[in-house]
């Protein structure tokens, strides 16, 4: 019975407005887009945003939502006509990266209750990273820029090399800039470096 009066109270529970939603929305690392029925973007978290300014897979023409290859582009087409026909099924669509990056996986739904003018699109993309997280660690532990993406960047399991490689340094001003972090952290490690990353609510709500 008490699970029943639970469940009661949350079916009652008042609909959150639009500029919550958003914001809630803005936490969330998976990709979240809002299309109209003719595919203009109504809304993009800040993943979506990430993975639009690239322009691909994913890109925008006119507004509108498309693909950076014309087979993926007709294929998201169909996929929406699809999913707005009226069955309420999901439809999904792959989204070829190329050879040496990961699928992105769409999974795209006309949302009824809109009077079939709405269309949400969900991804998820291994090549989003939070917004969030980094400003976060400079609040927190009076990290600079530079050194928050270097602490992001071992948390999320880089090696040395590739973190200096991709910021165009020597390893060894990646060395220093560590023990700046692990000084400011208070720990001694890499490795707890990495864990306190880890443990930060929002390194957890944007990898869950």
């Amino acid at each position: 019975m008490h699970g029943c009066a639970r469940g009661d109270m949350i079916n009652k529970a008042p609909m959150i407005d639009g500029a919550v939603a958003a914001l809630i929305l803005s936490y969330v690392r998976d990709v979240v887009i809002l299309l109209s029925r003719d595919r203009k973007v109504r809304f993009a978290n800040p993943a979506a945003r990430q993975l639009l300014e690239r322009r691909n897979p994913l890109r925008l023409q006119g507004g509108r939502l498309t693909a950076a290859s014309s087979m993926h582009a007709l294929a998201v087409e169909r996929a929406i006509d699809e999913a707005c026909a009226g069955n309420g099924a999901d439809d999904e669509v792959v989204v070829m990266r190329g050879s040496s990056s990961p699928l992105l996986l769409l999974s795209i739904r006309c949302l009824a209750d809109s009077g079939g003018d709405s269309i949400l699109v969900l991804a998820s993309d291994g090549h989003v990273e939070s917004a969030r997280v980094e400003p976060s660690l400079r609040r927190c532990f009076k990290l600079t820029g530079s050194e928050a993406e270097v602490a992001t960047s071992l948390a999320a399991g880089q090696s040395l090399a590739s973190i200096a490689t991709a910021r165009g340094v020597r390893v060894n001003t990646i060395r220093t800039q560590i023990k700046a972090i692990a000084a400011k952290l208070g720990c001694a490690t890499q490795s707890q470096i990495s864990a306190i990353v880890r443990a930060t609510p929002l390194w957890m709500a944007t990898r869950n």
